[in-house]
């Protein structure tokens, strides 16, 4: 992937020169339409995302500064490079700490370019950069078993709680769609 980023021609004629956190917010906020790895189509190469995550990886951005990408409402994509930055490049024991704000993200993106894939909230795409190791054609850096122990078991509890109050939710609505009381719900 590096080799690839560096001989791209976006790299060269536009991320390369960025020069700085707030430049390269704007960038993205500008230009990016999906995170994967590779541009589609005909004109395969490494995607402005990914280039943008290089050059992001280069700046070194402080905690409150990856925050600031995380927290950001502009576009879900500067939140979604955020959390590949975070994945590439954090102590897997801070993972956890981390990701689990996100975990309920609501907000809806599309990873893929437009038409080429599903919709997922912001939550789905970070537990998914969690628990999978690959990431569209290319491989995440392993996380240690100890590591893992921590962040996966408090992860698989968030899951299941999650999904048992989905389940809940569900079953309440059904409830008032059939025109029960909610005071008769156990």
């Amino acid at each position: 992937m590096y080799c690839n980023i560096k001989r791209s021609q976006y790299w060269e004629k536009r991320a390369k020169d960025i020069a700085d956190y707030d430049e390269l917010v704007d960038e993205i906020y500008e230009t990016v339409d999906n995170v994967e790895t590779w541009m589609s189509g005909n004109a395969r190469g490494p995607s402005i995302a990914f280039n943008l995550l290089y050059r992001l990886c280069q700046l070194k951005p402080d905690a409150r500064q990856v925050r600031q990408m995380l927290d950001h409402r502009d576009s879900p994509f500067i939140c979604a490079i955020g959390l590949l930055y975070l994945r590439y490049v954090c102590d897997p024991r801070q993972l956890w700490e981390w990701f689990r704000t996100y975990l309920q993200d609501e907000e809806d993106f599309e990873p893929s370019p437009a038409g080429l894939g599903r919709s997922v909230t912001i939550g789905e795409f970070t537990r998914d950069i969690m628990l999978d190791q690959f990431y569209f054609e290319t491989i995440f850096p392993r996380v240690p078993k100890p590591g893992q122990g921590g962040c996966w078991n408090r992860l698989h509890l968030a899951i299941v709680h999650q999904t048992e109050l989905d389940r809940v939710s569900k079953d309440a609505a059904w409830e008032l769609q059939a025109g029960r009381s909610l005071s008769t719900l156990d």
